[in-house]
């Protein structure tokens, strides 16, 4: 089993991202499973909460983040969002794509926040309905961009 989890990827530079993923696909003897924030997320800064930046920006045709935070501190740093195709075209190359779903399309943005929804807001039905548009929707092609997360299952070659 090969992981390589929560954004790990998006933060590698664009020249070395194809022989990074030939490298997990050499290495995986058996399921390599990849995570990649999506083009469609929700916005995070990655190194705090988003409320702690006072102002931050993703260029994603520079791939660079740029994150001001409230105390002052300035951090720059490799990001990239992904598209679920452009994820796939990395790795197929290398081994047999076997999975693309994406990992949070509802929930994030219908949870409950105690410090904003009122008492009895988005309960356990509203929960159980997601989870089941989780399923429904977690491979369709045009809402797997709008994941917080892409994750991709691969075989090796045999």
């Amino acid at each position: 089993l090969v992981l390589c989890l929560y954004g790990v990827f998006n933060h590698l530079a664009a020249p070395l991202r194809a022989s990074a993923a030939q490298a997990l696909a050499r290495v995986n003897g058996g399921t390599l499973i990849v995570t990649a924030r999506s083009v469609g997320s929700l916005p995070t800064i990655y190194v705090a909460g988003i409320e702690q930046a006072a102002h931050y920006v993703q260029d994603n045709d520079a791939d660079r983040m740029e994150v001001d935070l409230a105390d002052g501190t300035h951090l720059a740093f490799d990001s990239h969002l992904f598209r679920a195709r452009e994820l796939a075209a990395l790795f197929s190359p290398h081994c047999p794509v076997r999975e693309l779903t994406g990992l949070d399309l509802f929930h994030s943005r219908f949870a409950y926040n105690p410090a904003w929804n009122p008492a009895g807001a988005n309960g356990a039905e509203t929960a159980e309905r997601l989870a089941r548009l989780e399923q429904l929707c977690a491979a369709d092609e045009v809402l797997i961009d709008s994941a917080a997360h892409i994750m991709l299952v691969a075989e090796p070659h045999l």
